[in-house]
């Protein structure tokens, strides 16, 4: 169960909802399309706060504040593409604030994100589990720009992760206090560049 579903719509606003205590605060799947979610207070759903899947394009997530899922991401999304994660503050959830599976052509910008990665328990654990913000499986021409990515709070040994992934481009995000490396790419056309980083 799911706070809001959209199955196979389409052009839907949902706007200053506070959504909590489901599986997940809002699903977008199969083909769903042209949805904005704005201005929302997401918390403590059992699952991904926000999960966006199955073909869906063309969503926005602009200016909730989305925090406290309790196994799970605070936002994924999956097998999916042109999502925008714009302005939002992402914080307490127990594994990335972000994570990208095989999600492509999305804009991560303008986002703050701390105290994500509850679940990390011990300083070896690393890779996506332990990043702020995870790329993998293909998730190819993303964009991740201008976010202040807080690596103290949490279990976070990264800012972010890529794996299995290319074309990805992070520039010009701010990252505070980090544990092991704030960018970790490995697709060979991915690039970092004027990211600033900060002790804590």
């Amino acid at each position: 169960m799911a706070g809001i579903q959209n199955h196979r719509g389409s052009g839907c606003l949902i706007n200053k909802c506070e959504l909590f205590n489901n599986n997940y605060g809002v699903s977008a799947q199969e083909y769903a399309h042209d949805i904005v979610v704005s201005d929302c207070l997401i918390h403590d759903n059992k699952l991904q706060q926000v999960y966006v899947r199955q073909d869906s394009y063309n969503i926005s997530i602009l200016g909730c504040i989305i925090a406290g899922s309790v196994g799970w991401e605070g936002v994924e999304v999956y097998n999916a593409r042109k999502v925008l994660i714009c302005n939002n503050q992402i914080n307490n959830n127990s594994r990335a604030g972000i994570a990208l599976i095989n999600g492509k052509m999305c804009k991560i910008h303008g986002n703050i994100l701390s105290a994500n990665n509850k679940m990390i328990t011990k300083p070896s654990e690393t890779g996506l589990y332990s990043a702020q913000v995870s790329i993998s499986d293909n998730s190819d021409r993303n964009v991740i720009s201008d976010n202040f990515i807080h690596l103290d709070a949490g279990g976070s040994n990264y800012g972010v992760w890529e794996d299995e992934s290319d074309y990805n481009t992070v520039y010009e995000n701010d990252f505070v206090g980090m544990k092991v490396e704030s960018v970790k790419l490995t697709g060979s056309n991915s690039s970092k560049r004027n990211n600033r980083e900060y002790s804590s």
